[in-house]
């Protein structure tokens, strides 16, 4: 695979980008706690500019 490594701010902004997703799964949804149990780097979508959805 000849894909060059992602730089580190778009890795920080991907890695915040998730773990606030995961505070509003777990602290700020309306339906209760939500545990997602399959968080890693696979899971994550992101946009074109490395926003995670």
């Amino acid at each position: 695979d000849s894909k060059e490594p992602l730089e580190w701010p778009a890795r920080q902004k991907i890695a915040i980008g998730a773990a606030r997703g995961l505070r509003y799964l777990h602290e700020e949804c309306r339906v209760g706690c939500i545990v997602h149990r399959d968080m890693r780097p696979n899971n994550i979508l992101i946009t074109h500019d490395f926003e995670p959805l």
